[in-house]
C-alpha cells in the first residue's frame, strides 16, 4: 500500500512538470514595445533609448524561439516600425539594429498613449495569426518620459487605454518612467508593474532588469518541479524507515 502511494506521489510530480513544459513550448511571450519619441526628448535622448533597446535585446532575449518581440513608437500619432516576431538566433541581431537605427516620429507636442498602446495590441494580433504563433503571455511595455495629452486617457477604459488593452487579452501593461516628469500610473493586469531611471543615461540598465523579469529569467522552479522534488524526498526518507521496519517485523 505504502509503494503505491509513494509511486502515485512520483507519477503526479512527473505528470505536473510536463503538463507545465507542453503548457510553456505551447506558445511564446510576445513583448510589445512601446518607445516614447515625443517632443520632450532631444534626439541624443532618442538615441541614447534606442542604444539601450538594441543592447538589451542583443543581451536579455533568448534565441530558443521562446519570445517575441515589437517594436513602436509614439508622438502624437503612433506606428509599428518592428511587426510581432518570434526571436531567432538568425534574426536576433537584426531586430536590435532595427531599433537602434529607428528615426524618431514626427516630433509635435503632444504625447498619444493611448495610439501607441492600441497599435502594439492590433499589431501582435495579426503578426500571431499570419506568423501561425500564440502567446503564452502578452506584455505591452511602455516607455515614457512624461504623460498623455492626447488621444485616451491610458488609464481610463477607452480604446487604448491599459485597462482596455487587458479586457481584450493582454496579460500586462508595464511602464519605464524616465526622469521625475514620467507618469506610469496606467499599469494594469496580474503582475503589472513599474520601473524608473533618473535619466536616459540610466535608461538602458532599468530596461535590462525590466526585460529579465518580462519574460521569467531567474525565477524559482515551476509548481510541478517542487511536487516531484517532494515525491522524491518523501521516497528517501522511507527509504531511510525501511530498516527500522524490517527488525521491528522479525522480532
Amino acid at each position: 500500500m505504502r509503494m503505491k502511494y509513494l509511486k502515485g506521489l512520483v507519477a503526479a510530480g512527473v505528470l505536473a512538470t510536463a503538463a507545465f513544459v507542453g503548457q510553456a513550448s505551447a506558445g511564446v511571450i510576445g513583448l510589445a514595445l512601446v518607445v516614447d519619441g515625443s517632443n520632450s526628448i532631444s534626439n541624443s535622448e532618442w538615441s541614447l533609448q534606442m542604444q539601450g533597446y538594441h543592447n538589451a535585446i542583443n543581451a536579455a532575449f533568448p534565441t530558443d524561439g521562446s519570445d517575441a518581440i515589437s517594436g513602436t513608437k509614439f508622438g502624437r500619432t503612433a506606428s509599428v516600425f518592428q511587426s510581432m516576431t518570434v526571436v531567432t538566433g538568425a534574426n536576433r541581431g537584426s531586430i536590435a539594429d532595427n531599433f537602434q537605427s529607428e528615426s524618431r516620429p514626427f516630433i509635435g507636442s503632444s504625447t498619444c498613449i493611448s495610439c501607441a498602446i492600441y497599435s502594439a495590441y492590433q499589431n501582435s494580433q495579426i503578426a500571431a495569426f499570419f506568423g501561425g504563433f500564440s502567446y503564452d503571455k502578452l506584455i505591452i511595455d511602455v516607455s515614457t518620459d512624461g504623460q498623455w495629452n492626447r488621444g485616451n486617457d491610458p488609464d481610463g477604459n477607452g480604446i487604448g487605454s491599459a485597462n482596455w488593452a487587458v479586457a481584450n487579452g493582454v496579460d500586462q501593461v508595464n511602464c519605464l518612467g524616465v526622469g521625475g516628469s514620467a507618469d506610469c500610473s496606467f499599469v494594469a493586469g496580474d503582475g503589472a508593474f513599474m520601473v524608473a531611471a533618473a535619466d536616459f543615461n540610466a535608461f538602458e540598465t532599468a530596461l535590462l532588469a525590466k526585460i529579465r523579469r518580462e519574460t521569467g529569467q531567474n525565477v524559482p522552479a515551476p509548481a510541478g518541479l517542487a511536487l516531484l522534488g517532494l515525491g522524491l524526498a518523501v521516497v528517501a526518507f522511507y527509504r531511510r524507515k525501511k530498516p527500522q521496519q524490517l527488525l521491528i517485523n522479525a522480532a
